[in-house]
């Protein structure tokens, strides 16, 4: 039986719906949890925590804190190329997987960090300034999606552990 129009146009709706997070219109974990097997090698995976974000929703309520979330969502996506995957893969945490990306690249993505960082931080708009713990990694021709997540979460863990508010590249 053929499909309809209407039929197609509610696939593709569902289809959507299944990869999007619904309040910030990014990529959803189970999408990431794809993407990062598919993408792994060859790209540049960079994890992001909003630093001490339980104090958006204790201090200012919790639709100030969907604001941020929703804020750093669309920072990340317009500062991304359209060719990456920006995914929210918790709460507060955030995923970017750039592919076509190796090490001697790095500094593509320090600069689009600091970009990111310079409008998170500019409270115009009507928001708390915002700052992010990033960690970075490489996959490699030998890297597993375990493997390339875990390396990316050690640089993101050492830059928490020196004071937040930066970024780090895996060793």
């Amino acid at each position: 039986m053929p499909c309809t129009r209407k039929a197609y146009i509610q696939t593709q709706n569902l289809q959507h719906e299944a990869k999007t997070d619904g309040l910030t219109g990014v990529l959803n974990r189970a999408y990431y949890d794809e993407l990062l097997v598919t993408h792994r090698r060859d790209s540049a995976l960079i994890l992001i925590d909003i630093d001490n974000f339980k104090s958006f929703n204790d201090d200012f309520g919790h639709e100030m804190g969907d604001a941020v979330l929703v804020e750093v969502a669309a920072t990340l996506f317009g500062t991304f190329r359209q060719s990456d995957f920006v995914c929210r893969i918790g709460g507060d945490e955030f995923a970017i997987i750039m592919i076509q990306m190796k090490p001697e690249h790095r500094e593509v993505i320090e600069r689009k960090l600091d970009k990111v960082a310079a409008f998170l931080r500019d409270t115009s708009n009507g928001l708390p300034p915002v700052t992010l713990s990033v960690g970075i990694a490489f996959g490699e021709e030998s890297s597993t999606p375990d493997s390339v997540f875990q390396a990316a979460d050690r640089a993101l863990y050492k830059v928490k552990r020196a004071g937040r508010d930066g970024y780090r590249f895996a060793e």
